[in-house]
């Protein structure tokens, strides 16, 4: 027979295990959802004349605006051009 001490030791050592696996469950979520969180982006597209014209192996220059921070990129044979990996902000980008 177990005595009163018996059973609330017990029930506390159940109560440490549950917070224990509730404390684990939380932590593993927020691990989860940081990882699927965004921390870079790219820019894609297409250099073009004023009449439309594709311009291959054009500059393309894209500004960081917060940063000030330049990538200069040169247009493939169909005027088309990507820069990948870069920090999420607001860009400005230019063509020649």
């Amino acid at each position: 027979m177990l005595s009163t001490r018996g059973i609330l030791a017990a029930h506390k050592l159940r109560s440490r295990a549950r917070f224990g696996l509730l404390l684990g469950l939380i932590l593993v979520a927020f691990t989860a959802t940081s990882s699927w969180a965004q921390d870079d982006a790219s820019i894609r597209g297409t250099l073009r004349d004023a009449t439309g014209s594709v311009i291959p192996g054009g500059t393309v220059t894209i500004k960081n605006l917060e940063t000030a921070s330049l990538r200069t990129l040169i247009t493939d044979d169909s005027g088309r051009y990507e820069a990948p990996a870069l920090p999420v902000g607001a860009f400005e980008i230019s063509g020649e």
